[in-house]
């Protein structure tokens, strides 16, 4: 009997000095749950025969790494590493569909010109950051 008295006086005095705070992570927990349904119906709509992987990866990608950044930047070298790896894997893959273009790690074979389409280079560049 004594805990349930303490436990209603506990949340009768600490409640309303919580309750603001869990109100402002809510509206924090929405916002966050908004912008992934943003970046998800962006990812959805994505067309491999008429768009850009690249565009649509850099427009989406900045939300998601801002998650995942420290205040302190103490994570700014993983990131920077993980996206110079992510294009140089895309644009080592995408060269083997244009004439001049030359991989910077690897030295990929180039593709019948029949097969440079848009599509073909979008499969390319996803694979490629999926497998990296």
């Amino acid at each position: 009997m004594w805990s349930l008295r303490f436990l209603v006086l506990v949340v009768a005095t600490v409640g309303p000095m919580v309750w603001p705070l869990a109100s402002a992570q809510n509206k924090e927990l929405k916002e966050e749950y908004e912008e992934y349904v943003e970046i998800r119906q962006q990812i959805k709509s994505f067309n491999l025969d008429t768009g850009n992987f690249y565009d649509a990866f850099r427009r989406a990608m900045p939300k998601i790494v801002r998650k995942g950044l420290d205040p302190n930047a103490a994570t700014l070298p993983t990131i920077l590493r993980f996206t110079t790896m992510l294009n140089l894997a895309r644009f080592d893959a995408v060269s083997a569909y244009h004439p001049t273009w030359v991989g910077i790690t690897t030295k990929v074979n180039k593709r019948p010109q029949s097969e440079w389409t848009k599509r073909n280079k979008n499969l390319a560049a996803i694979y490629a950051c999926k497998y990296h």
